[in-house]
């Protein structure tokens, strides 16, 4: 009987096993769950999770090779030579965090789905489709897979103090996140005690994006970065699943200088706004692949062998922001197992990347020929402090002065916009990457969340500013190959922004952001202005 594909939405995200028992998929069998639970109640670590005590030792440096009576580890990160006895707390704590997983699995909610399935984009053994805002409704957390995550905290953290691992730091961290300490996992990662460093620093980098300190994580993932060892480069440093294969392909046979021209630019015109401080959608991508490694050597919940196909939907599409369990229709005969585990992702998700076809000459892109519908975008994300990201209604012109270049934007939003909020519609769940705490405790949680979903409403002007109230405005002119970024703010609903600038070939960016409605809107285009040779007539754009 050849085997069922697995299946993945986006933003909700499932995955169907192979054709096998029940026991095989589905609810954990009893005596597994049963295991975790008198596991916990066990565990003298029931209840305790903080910041694990600083290694008194360091774990020798990474090789192939152990000194006599000691065992190699290998996984996904470099194998390192390890004491006896902490090889066995690692190997008790890689058993206790796949039974975790095993457990998540088992206490996944089912959720109630009409209509049949289909594929969109289908990587590997996965599958991928797009349900928008109706994929908001995923149920809640069960709180007893809380309970199981803080009993594991407590576990990692002790195993940690006996043995400074990476596998170990990088589940810690996790966790913590999932748990909705991203500050408490920041400072795990600081504390570090690893040989190699460049570990901690990716992280931290990890850590601080999710908590919304974006130019601290592009400083940490920069560590991280040069400090990279040589096995990692190609996972770090090139743009793995991200381009097509043919874009893929002219970048590998680039030459180095070219690589790290086309990379840089990929990176600055992906920024979805030039307002906000730093790069969150460059941070994002380094956060994905922190997590990858991550996962690739531990379980998770879709309780499939890690594969390459798992680790291009993570970096294309992101971290699910919750789960849920549906059923698909049986098919042909003898024993099945209909059960689907869904992955959710933001239903605010979009493309932000540059399209690639202008790599080579960005000033040439046409008006916003990036901000992508899903079925549309190959790699996918929402900015958290503008879930509603929509175009611009927008004029862009420029003037030439002399031997500088004026460029003059009228701008003016459409204030219909809905901003889609996962926490009211599925209030009460735990959601691993908002800062949220399950046993709501209350404080420490991520700037970027929102709490409200707004509508601005068509109809009385004065309505409609104070809908506003707050808002940036920001007219940007961006150099194709790096410089300065000239720029002029403002803070009018509507109106016109002007810019001078030398000539040169540049892109730019006229913005607004509601952050506190959640609410974005953004207008980009190439502008080119060369220099004019003795003779030679220039003529302006036309208004």
């Amino acid at each position: 009987m050849d085997p069922e594909p697995y299946r993945r939405r986006v933003p909700a995200v499932a995955a169907f096993l192979p054709i096998l028992t029940l026991l095989v998929f589905g609810a954990v069998a009893p005596s597994e769950s049963e295991a975790w639970a008198q596991a916990s109640e066990a565990s003298d670590t029931r209840g305790q999770m903080g910041l694990p005590p600083h290694a008194q030792g360091h774990p020798l440096p990474a090789g192939n090779t152990a000194p006599a009576g000691q065992p190699v580890v290998q996984g996904a990160l470099p194998a390192m030579s390890v004491p006896a006895d902490s090889a066995e707390t690692l190997a008790r704590l890689r058993e206790r965090q796949a039974g975790f997983e095993s457990f998540r699995e088992s206490r996944i909610p089912p959720r109630t789905r009409t209509g049949a399935f289909r594929c969109d984009v289908r990587i590997g053994r996965l599958c991928h489709w797009f349900g928008g805002a109706d994929e908001t409704d995923f149920p809640a957390e069960p709180i007893e897979t809380g309970m199981a995550r803080r009993e594991l905290l407590g576990e990692l953290s002790a195993g940690y103090s006996q043995s400074a691992h990476p596998w170990i730091l990088g589940q810690l961290v996790q966790y913590l996140i999932e748990d909705g300490r991203p500050s408490g996992a920041v400072r795990v990662a600081e504390a570090c005690g690893l040989a190699e460093p460049w570990w901690c620093h990716a992280l931290q980098g990890y850590a601080l994006h999710i908590q919304g300190d974006v130019t601290a994580a592009e400083r940490a993932f920069a560590r991280a970065l040069d400090e990279l060892p040589p096995h990692e480069e190609a996972r770090w440093r090139t743009p793995r699943f991200i381009l097509s294969p043919e874009s893929r392909s002219a970048f590998d046979t680039a030459s180095p200088d070219e690589q790290q021209r086309l990379w840089e630019r990929l990176w600055r015109f992906s920024n979805p706004l030039f307002l906000v401080e730093g790069n969150d959608r460059f941070t994002e991508h380094y956060a994905r692949i922190a997590l990858a490694t991550i996962r690739e050597d531990a379980g998770h919940p879709f309780q499939l062998a890690w594969e390459e196909d798992l680790e291009e939907s993570l970096i294309r599409y992101g971290r699910e922001i919750g789960w849920s369990r549906t059923q698909r229709p049986s098919m042909g005969t003898g024993l099945q197992d209909p059960r689907t585990i869904v992955g959710h992702h933001h239903p605010g998700s979009r493309g932000y990347l540059f399209p690639e076809e202008f790599l080579i000459s960005p000033a040439d892109v046409p008006p916003e020929a990036w901000i992508t519908a899903p079925r549309e975008a190959r790699t996918w994300y929402a900015a958290p402090y503008a879930p509603d990201f929509r175009g611009l209604e927008t004029q862009v012109a420029r003037f030439r002065r002399g031997d500088s270049l004026l460029v003059v934007g009228a701008y003016r939003p459409d204030p219909a916009s809905s901003v889609v909020d996962v926490d009211l519609v599925a209030a009460g769940r735990d959601d691993p990457f908002a800062g949220g705490d399950p046993f709501d405790r209350g404080g420490g949680g991520d700037p970027f969340r929102r709490g409200t979903t707004e509508s601005f409403p068509s109809g009385d002007e004065d309505d409609v500013s104070a809908e506003l109230e707050g808002l940036q405005a920001g007219l940007f002119l961006v150099p194709e190959d790096g410089g300065e970024v000239r720029r002029i703010e403002g803070a009018e609903r509507e109106g016109v922004l002007t810019l001078r600038a030398p000539a040169g070939r540049y892109v730019s960016s006229l913005e607004l952001l509601d952050e506190g409605g959640g609410a974005a809107w953004r207008a980009r285009q190439g502008v080119v202005q060369v220099e004019l040779e003795p003779g030679q007539v220039g003529v302006s754009d036309v208004i």
